[in-house]
């Protein structure tokens, strides 16, 4: 046996790649400045995001409504304004996201929680036909504690959307590799939910190839900025 002394080696990591400066609830003072999400940038991806939301909701006549690290709720006022009956609509974030909302007026019920490691259901209904997670695993230590509770918080028939980066876009990950394609699919396949559709967005990264763990992937995705995934929850085999 040999023992590998790679204390150094983990620092360098936690150095070059900021880790505790990315958890999510780590940046408390993310929203103390909400002047980016009224940004054209930002509202046109808003708009992208939510055509497509909207209407899947109002295909499927969904009602109850969960977003997750959803800021102060710029996506769910979108949602709001496209959808064609009444839903009832929870988001989840930090103590000034929901400041932010409060003064923004929006629709909806605000919960303030630490979601970095886990998701406390305290206040949460205990049923959801949809769960919304927009760029926002990528940030959390604890992204299966998180995929757990959502298994348990969709409905029979529920569904999960969740936005998730390229990495050729330059955006920062706690976890390497897992939210590549064929990884991500396969980790949300042992957590229960299949991937049933999904969308490219309209910005694009450079064409770098593909890697092995990304062979499932399609051409529209590769060098999409996002990937916007839906996942049908599946049973669990009880084995």
């Amino acid at each position: 046996m040999f023992r590998h002394k790679n204390n150094e080696q983990y620092m360098k990591w936690e150095r070059e790649f900021h880790v505790y400066e990315h958890a999510d609830t780590n940046d408390t003072n993310e929203w103390i400045d909400i002047g980016r999400i009224n940004e054209p940038a930002w509202q046109s991806r808003y708009d992208y995001e939510s055509n497509i939301i909207s209407h899947f909701i109002n295909e499927n006549d969904m009602k109850t409504i969960l977003e997750i690290g959803s800021g102060p709720g710029e996506l769910s006022k979108y949602i709001h304004n496209k959808v064609n009956h009444l839903i009832e609509y929870d988001l989840v974030d930090k103590p000034l996201a929901k400041k932010a909302f409060i003064d923004l007026g929006y629709k909806g019920n605000f919960f303030v929680k630490d979601i970095s490691h886990n998701l406390d259901l305290d206040g949460l209904k205990t049923s959801y036909d949809l769960i919304i997670c927009n760029d926002c695993l990528e940030h959390l230590f604890s992204p299966s504690a998180i995929i757990q509770k959502f298994y348990h918080l969709i409905s029979e028939d529920g569904f999960v959307f969740i936005s998730n980066p390229n990495w050729r876009m330059g955006h920062w990950f706690i976890y390497r590799g897992l939210f590549d394609y064929d990884n991500f699919n396969y980790f949300m396949h042992v957590h229960g939910f299949n991937l049933k559709y999904s969308f490219p967005s309209p910005l694009q990264t450079m064409n770098i190839p593909k890697l092995d763990s990304e062979s499932e992937m399609s051409s529209e995705l590769h060098t999409s900025w996002n990937h916007y995934l839906i996942y049908q929850k599946r049973e669990l085999s009880k084995n």
